[in-house]
Formats: structure tokens, C-alpha cells, sequence
């Protein structure tokens, strides 16, 4: 019994180890974004089909970021609304990604 515990206690040391060696490396690139009622943002749509937005060139080398949008609402801390042009087939509600 003595050795599985000297064991699991190895094992959770080493979890740990990873799980901070994991948040170093996340937390170089990470910034934290902070978006107000009223300001213009740029959408970037991953899976979404762009064609709701007429947007021209949606090929591999076409553009990956679309807009200015202005921010209708802000809903919780990370989730805003967006005023998209009308006929737009998306859903206006987006949330603020990783960086």
C-alpha cells in the first residue's frame, strides 16, 4: 500500500507539473479582450458561410477577418451582440474567442 501511495503522490506532482508548464505556455500569448456598447469590431468567421455576407474571394487565400460591426449589447463577459448588415443568415450573438 505504501508504494501505491509514494506512486500516486509521483503521479500528482507530475500532473501538476504539466498542468503549470501548460498555463506558461498558454499565458505568453494570451491577452485579455474587453469589448464596450458602440465600438466597431472585426468578425471572424471560421465555419460560418460567408455568403450570407456577399463576401467576395472565399477561397484559401481570401480574407479571414470581415466587418467593422458595431457592438449592439454586451451579454455576460465574454458574448456580444453584433449589428449586422440586414439579410445577413448568421446569428448576431458572438462570443470573443483565444486569441
Amino acid at each position: 500500500m505504501l508504494e501505491r501511495d509514494e506512486f500516486m503522490a509521483k503521479i500528482r506532482d507530475r500532473l501538476e507539473q504539466a498542468q503549470q508548464y501548460s498555463k506558461q505556455q498558454y499565458d505568453k500569448k494570451h491577452r485579455e479582450l474587453s469589448f464596450e456598447v458602440g465600438q466597431w469590431v472585426w468578425l471572424r468567421l471560421l465555419h460560418c458561410p460567408m455568403a450570407s455576407l456577399n463576401v467576395q474571394g472565399r477561397s484559401k487565400l481570401g480574407p479571414r477577418y470581415f466587418g467593422l460591426y458595431r457592438i449592439a449589447e454586451k451579454i455576460g463577459d465574454v458574448a456580444y451582440r453584433l449589428e449586422l448588415p440586414p439579410g445577413a443568415r448568421l446569428h448576431i450573438v458572438f462570443s470573443r474567442g483565444p486569441s
